[in-house]
């Protein structure tokens, strides 16, 4: 579940979550314990059995490791250190955002020799005929965050891989916490007919001095976009304005409603375009990366 070294390496979701039961912190506790003594007895392999086979890692200092066969190996060049590593984890919190998904968070001691370091993480679990696999893990320095990660956290359901697809159409997107989980760096792309026809980035973070979460869009049309969010009592209302490639001005408010932990229903409402209004947008079903039919 871990790799952490001393140095080294407009689509919205929203996931019902709920409190997981006492069989659920058992088995997720009981894989942790498995996990850490096949870590802690430099199995490379038995370590890596543990993930899902497109499962990913993110250290804190932002490394991106994809896939089971690149995590054996980054497990592998560890283990093969002339300094001995241990991993000691205590298990916080597990929540089921969906019946096949449960999100596990707590606090690690990565050691290194005599040497020992601090983290907090946060690991996706999913349910596999070969029984719970994790599938993301993320990791972060003990103290991190602070306010902006107090105030972003709400918006932890926007982590993962989402596919919105029709006749001839892909729209994809990825979500990862940035170093520090002071923001949510975003990344989408629309594909039509086979060709890339638009893809961007988005920043997603809190603004301590206007009290509100902010982000701002760059796409590769030459559009950049700001917008603001707020919780509408279950449902995200995301207002934005956006500068297109000619100049024109743009705006729209967004609405983003759960269907349950793996789809989502967004709405694109109140558009205009220099003033002269457009049609609505939707609705539009946004489904996570891998989920059932």
């Amino acid at each position: 579940m871990f790799l952490s070294r001393l140095a080294g390496p407009a689509i919205l979701v929203f996931a019902l979550q709920s409190v997981a039961t006492a069989d659920d912190l058992a088995d997720m506790r009981a894989n942790a314990d498995a996990y850490v003594a096949a870590f802690n007895a430099g199995d490379a392999a038995a370590a890596a059995a543990f993930w899902s086979e497109r499962g990913t890692y993110q250290g804190p200092d932002g490394e991106l490791v994809v896939g089971r066969e690149a995590i054996e190996a980054g497990y592998a060049e560890l283990f093969a250190g002339e300094v001995p590593v241990r991993l000691e984890i205590d298990v916080e919190l597990v929540r089921r955002i969906a019946p096949s998904v449960m999100v596990e968070e707590g606090n690690a001691r990565f050691v290194t020799g005599e040497e020992a370091r601090p983290l907090a993480y946060r690991a996706t679990h999913v349910w596999t005929p070969e029984g719970w696999k994790v599938d993301k893990v993320q990791e972060f320095a003990a103290d991190a965050g602070g306010e902006h990660r107090v105030a972003l956290e709400p918006l932890e359901f926007l982590i993962g891989s989402w596919v919105d697809a029709g006749d001839g159409f892909e729209i994809s997107m990825t979500c990862n916490w940035s170093k520090n989980r002071h923001s949510l760096l975003r990344k989408f792309r629309v594909v039509e007919a086979d060709a890339l026809t638009l893809e961007g980035t988005q920043i997603i973070a809190w603004d301590a001095r206007r009290g509100q979460i902010r982000s701002w869009l760059f796409d590769s049309a030459g559009g950049i976009s700001e917008g603001t969010w707020r919780d509408d009592g279950g449902r995200w209302v995301v207002t934005s304005v956006q500068t297109q490639a000619d100049g024109s001005l743009a705006s729209a408010v967004n609405l983003i409603t759960p269907l349950d932990g793996s789809r989502y229903e967004w709405v694109s409402t109140e558009r205009e375009i220099d003033g002269i209004p457009a049609p609505p947008v939707g609705p539009v079903v946004v489904a996570r990366v891998g989920a059932d039919d």
